[in-house]
């Protein structure tokens, strides 16, 4: 097997398709409400920290904390920290409670 080197957009593409493939075999049930907030063909499936923490109008080191309570589904790809979209929405929809007290994870 030949060892390659990845691009940077090129690990953002498969993590992409990888937090879709793992939210898609996770999704239970889909209601109309939901379709609304899932990702179009052109919407990211993963935010920065900077991009979350905009969002909802807290600083970066607030988004870290609340990255590092698990609250919603986030990775690391070398130094940088992504997050899903779709979970970071849900978290938002559900008033800021972890989806796991929810019992939705």
């Amino acid at each position: 097997m030949e060892k390659r080197l990845f691009t940077v957009r090129e690990i953002h593409l498969l993590v992409d398709e990888l937090l879709r493939a793992i939210e898609y075999t996770s999704e239970e049930h889909v209601d109309d409400t939901d379709q609304k907030f899932q990702a179009g063909e052109n919407e990211k499936l993963t935010l920065t920290v900077t991009e979350a923490a905009e969002l909802i109008g807290v600083c970066k080191p607030t988004m870290y904390e609340l990255v590092r309570s698990n609250s919603f589904r986030s990775l690391k790809v070398g130094k940088k920290i992504l997050i899903s979209n779709k979970s970071f929405t849900d978290w938002i929809r559900n008033g800021g409670i972890d989806a796991a007290e929810t019992g939705k994870r």
